[in-house]
């Protein structure tokens, strides 16, 4: 266990001490935290499913789960990838179905995306489906970019369909990508894509023209990955991990100039 490393150079601080805390520190082996911060899912070394409030003193939910692949903190609840069925479990201790041929699913702000080998479904936060895309073979990851949504294939490619009719839309042609798994996907600033591979690439792709507009490569699959406020984090299974600063993507053109001209500065003769 490597315990608490911070993405951010400035913070060496660790998280404020608190049961739930403790226990992603004790015995997670998977753990993820909603939007909202409230809700918080862990997956521990015993092979039990967790279902936490961040403030409360012990899980509201503790159920044993076999071969968790894939876990995500959403609103009120856990959606949890196992033995390839997607379900939802809930802080009251319910649990719902969502798919019984899950490959993917992510959650964010506008709900939930449970990616199948055939379709993506779209739920609410409270796990009402709302709508169903008919997507090609082989999905591996799922993002939502504004109207659209984004999708990872085994294969290393991606694309970006519409939800009214699942079709890809034209000319999206990104540049230097991987024959390797995508595992995660996110919607960057402006028009941006990030995607995480199976052999530790990570790329950040501009979806107006596909330019690659930086790339790493990390130790191990990456699992993990993040857009928070104008930063990019992202992590592998064996605990490798980058930051990347987006802020130039937001910036007016009059601060990158002065941007520029703080770190390299011009002198007329």
């Amino acid at each position: 266990h490597l315990g608490w490393v911070s993405l951010d150079p400035d913070v060496h601080t660790t998280p404020a001490a608190s049961a739930w805390t403790q226990a992603v520190q004790t015995r997670a082996v998977l753990a993820s935290v909603s939007a909202d911060t409230r809700c918080g899912c862990l997956y521990s070394d015993l092979g039990t499913l967790e279902v936490w409030e961040t403030a409360g003193a012990a899980p509201e939910l503790s159920q044993p789960i076999e071969d968790l692949e894939r876990l995500v903190a959403a609103r009120e609840g856990c959606v949890i990838r196992s033995w390839v069925k997607a379900t939802r479990h809930r802080l009251d201790g319910t649990a719902v179905e969502l798919s019984a041929d899950g490959r993917a699913l992510t959650a964010d702000a506008g709900g939930l995306l449970v990616a199948t080998p055939t379709q993506v479904l779209s739920f609410s936060s409270e796990g009402e489906r709302v709508d169903t895309v008919d997507v090609g073979p082989a999905v591996s990851a799922v993002a939502r970019s504004g109207d659209w949504l984004l999708l990872g294939y085994e294969d290393g490619n991606i694309e970006r369909v519409t939800p009214s009719h699942g079709t890809a839309r034209p000319g999206l042609n990104l540049e230097d990508t991987v024959s390797s798994e995508v595992l995660v996907l996110a919607a960057g600033p402006l028009g941006t894509v990030v995607a995480g591979h199976a052999n530790g690439r990570v790329g950040l792709w501009s979806l107006d023209d596909g330019l690659l507009l930086e790339e790493a490569s990390l130790l191990g699959p990456v699992t993990h990955l993040a857009v928070l406020g104008d930063s990019l984090v992202a992590a592998t299974g064996l605990g490798d991990h980058l930051r990347w600063e987006l802020d130039t993507l937001v910036m007016d053109r009059c601060e990158l100039l002065r941007d520029v001209w703080d770190d390299v500065p011009v002198v007329w003769e």
